[in-house]
């Protein structure tokens, strides 16, 4: 008699990603006058690459004093 033995097995795949270095940072012209911007707010943050990407960022998170759970995520 012969024991069938389950094994588990894991797969995975590396993805051949070469990251890319900033080279532009820009964000709208500013508002006058001047003002205050508060969580969701706050302009849009275009990012340039060196390969000719350019990503656009939204800001996540929430002001002082909690400082936890912020920064710029790409805007989807």
């Amino acid at each position: 008699m012969s024991e069938h033995q389950t094994i588990k097995l894991h797969r995975c795949r590396f993805v051949d990603w070469s990251p890319s270095s900033v080279t532009a940072l820009a964000f709208p012209p500013a508002l006058l006058p001047p003002q205050k911007f508060i969580d969701d707010a706050l302009p849009i943050l275009a990012v340039g690459r060196a390969n000719g990407n350019i990503e656009m960022r939204k800001w996540v998170g929430s002001c002082p004093p909690n400082m936890t759970q912020q920064g710029w995520v790409i805007k989807q």
